[in-house]
């Protein structure tokens, strides 16, 4: 072999003639032994992956260089090759595709935009499938950089870690980062699941410092949560308060109630003043100024019981007397009738759509229509579906015993599904013995649990008319 003999520190120049149509043709190059040797941690690789995972953060072979940071000082450098980066990114392939960067170039690009470290983790996930994530920081700099350069896979990776870390301390800082991104799948699941922890822990939620730097509609949109859990509606006056005082001083405008009444515009009257104690609202809001002199006296009288006082207009609502719910883990609420129709059923399915991204938790389904046991066990397949027949969720349950104490049984999924607003969705139940079930009869077209909830739509199956439809399932169990 011609390279015997050749020390690792030289470097030679070797010459080979071609002859072809009797025309020669000289072809020189320098062979660097050195080069070859330090490239033998990625030709020694056996597999594929092996050989691209050994050219992250690799000068050899590269093609197109980096430099992430904010400016040129804090910047870091960051080698790469536009063909593995074409075939991860879609925003990669038109970058090196479209004509923006000059040909046959070793282009330098800036990216001013996105974290060094969220970069080095789309950098390592493209070459490794490795997702370095230690921190809920750096998973949302990492989602960032995800969702810009449209890497599919790597913000479901950031998504399933945020859900699984995702705590009342941290939860503010994880919704006001990814209520930016469009909410497709992946981050109305995290979305849903912001809000249902700031549902449940709004006591320490409020109280936090994170709290006082939100933005104002993020503001807004907490205080105005029918699924609230505080213990007192006082508890939401004062974080609205501290809130307004943090804005002020943002402003660099004067710590006056007016100030502060003018930064929360009508944010203030998300607050359910009527829901006060007559002592929790004169010691509270009636000493603070906020609240106009005819605004504390109308709300004082109507929580005194004198119902005829008309309240002054930006408090003329339902909003401020509606008690927001206490609810436990999962909101759920009854979306069919419970009429009872003997029927033997094997499979019985479902068609429905609801206006709002919602996470169904399980389904209500009858009973059987012979209880006479006081108890019984069920084995049974439940499957929730899209219309196209892309299965969600699918589980099964084996003699599942059940208390009968109505003619609905509770069947909740071990994992909570996110479902889409507007798109149609069918649940089915395959029940696996044979007996006579209580069925229920559907009782309207567009159903909704209370006046603030999302409104459900069934749809009936072109082969049926309304009246015509019976199905298993009673209830749907959801939050939002």
């Amino acid at each position: 072999m011609f390279l015997e003999g050749i020390s690792a520190s030289s470097s030679v120049t070797h010459t080979f003639h071609i002859f072809h149509n009797r025309v020669a043709m000289c072809l020189k190059f320098d062979v660097a032994i050195a080069e070859i040797q330090a490239n033998k941690r990625i030709h020694s690789k056996v597999q594929l992956a092996q050989r691209a995972a050994a050219l992250f953060d690799n000068e050899e072979f590269s093609d197109v260089t980096f430099l992430v940071g904010p400016d040129e000082e804090k910047s870091w450098r960051f080698p790469a090759h536009k063909l593995i980066l074409s075939i991860s990114s879609p925003v990669f392939e038109v970058m090196f595709t479209s004509g923006l960067l000059e040909a046959n170039k070793h282009p330098e690009i800036p990216v001013t935009d996105v974290d060094p470290t969220a970069f080095e983790n789309l950098l390592r996930y493209i070459y490794t499938d490795a997702v370095p994530l230690s921190s809920i920081k750096s998973a949302l700099m990492t989602l960032y950089a995800a969702h810009k350069y449209i890497v599919t896979p790597l913000v479901n990776a950031c998504t399933d870690y945020l859900l699984r870390m995702l705590d009342a301390k941290n939860v503010l800082e994880v919704y006001q980062c990814i209520k930016l991104y469009d909410e497709e799948d992946s981050n109305a699941r995290l979305l849903l699941k912001c809000l249902k922890t700031i549902d449940e822990s709004a006591e320490s939620v409020l109280s936090s410092d994170y709290f006082q730097n939100l933005d104002h509609d993020i503001i807004t949109m907490i205080l105005s949560r029918d699924n609230l859990q505080v213990k007192s509606e006082i508890t939401t006056f004062y974080a609205a308060l501290n809130w307004a005082a943090a804005e002020c001083r943002r402003k660099k405008v004067s710590l006056t109630p007016g100030n502060k009444r003018a930064v929360l515009g009508n944010t203030l009257f998300c607050i359910r003043f009527l829901t006060m104690t007559r002592e929790e609202f004169l010691e509270g809001p009636a000493t603070t100024c906020v609240l106009l002199k005819e605004e504390e006296d109308a709300l004082d009288a109507k929580i005194l019981g004198h119902d005829d006082i008309v309240l002054p207009e930006p408090l003329e609502s339902r909003i401020s007397a509606l008690k927001r719910r206490r609810v436990k883990n999962s909101v759920f609420w009854a979306v069919y009738s419970n009429m009872l129709i003997r029927s033997r059923h094997k499979r019985s399915s479902i068609i429905f759509s609801v206006e709002r991204n919602v996470i169904i938790v399980g389904f209500g389904l009858g009973a059987f229509a012979d209880q006479s046991q006081g108890q019984f066990e069920e084995s049974f397949q439940l499957r929730l579906s899209d219309m196209e027949g892309v299965v969600i969720r699918e589980e099964n349950f084996a003699n599942k015993p059940f208390h009968v104490q109505s003619s609905v049984f509770p069947v909740r999924f071990s994992k909570p599904v996110c479902i889409m607003a507007n798109k149609r969705y069918q649940a089915t139940v395959i029940f696996l013995k044979e007996a006579e079930y209580a069925v229920m009869k559907r009782r309207a077209d567009h159903i909704r649990s209370g006046e603030s909830s999302p409104r459900f739509h069934f749809h009936t199956p072109s082969n049926l008319m309304l009246s015509e439809e019976k199905s298993q399932f009673a209830f749907i169990y959801y939050y939002y």
